[in-house]
């Protein structure tokens, strides 16, 4: 075979390699997709118009490295045929199973993350309404004092045995 027959071939392949990473690397952004989800349509455009330019850009900088920029058909096929062959083969089965797994470990951080921060806050908070309680139980306490220290001692008696009547009727 002759070098130049040779040459090509090797372009060729090396084509049909960038066209499967291209692939894995969009493969890349679909993970990304579903692990971090997007609400908004100019989000994804965005992000696809993105992607396209840089898979634009490393075609056209492999295509001027190994052929000094001269485009050949054969080349755009073999990016072609090297995207295909990823895709048919194992993006689905990539895609599939680092999303789940990715989003499994997103969950576990998340929850991870709410034991550590949300926990000692529940803690916190709990003690805090405690203490308000108690406080609010004592202030309320030294009212009913200061308005009975205004009458007599039976007066007072009178009135506790009241109340206690009062708990009991109700409690029945």
């Amino acid at each position: 075979m002759s070098e130049l027959i040779t040459w090509e071939w090797k372009f060729f392949a090396i084509a049909v390699m960038w066209g499967m990473i291209l692939s894995i690397a969009y493969d890349a952004l679909r993970i990304f997709r579903r692990v971090i989800i997007h609400r908004k349509v100019a989000l994804l455009a965005a992000e696809d118009i993105l992607f396209w330019m840089i898979c634009g850009f490393a075609m056209f900088h492999v295509i001027f490295m190994v052929n000094d920029g001269i485009i050949r058909s054969f080349a755009l096929v073999a990016f072609g045929i090297g995207s295909a062959m990823y895709q048919y083969t194992v993006s689905y089965y990539i895609v599939k199973y680092l999303s789940k797994m990715l989003i499994f470990l997103k969950r576990m951080s998340i929850k991870i993350a709410a034991r550590i921060v949300i926990n000692p806050l529940k803690i916190l908070c709990k003690s805090f309404t405690i203490r308000l309680n108690k406080y609010k139980l004592q202030k309320k306490e030294k009212r009913r004092v200061k308005k009975a220290g205004n009458q007599s001692d039976e007066k007072i008696r009178d009135k506790e045995e009241q109340r206690i009547k009062n708990k009991k009727t109700k409690a029945l």
